[in-house]
């Protein structure tokens, strides 16, 4: 899935600006590798917030968010 321009200026402003990065951290979950080890899925929140960033993130890197 390719995003536009803007909607990953759109995910990189949210998370710049709705988040102290100086205090909050991630935590980044990983919920299964593939075989070979090439692909892997994985989730990403906020450590002190406890917000789900993985939508953001993936959009940010423009990358495709798989639910599976």
């Amino acid at each position: 899935m390719a995003f536009t321009k803007k909607e990953t200026r759109e995910a990189i402003e949210h998370l710049k600006n709705d988040f102290d990065w100086t205090t909050d951290g991630l935590l980044i979950v990983i919920k299964s590798v593939s075989r070979s080890g090439m692909t892997r899925r994985m989730q990403v929140y906020s450590l002190k917030e406890h917000a789900y960033l993985t939508y953001y993130v993936a959009r940010a890197i423009e990358w495709s968010k798989n639910d599976k």
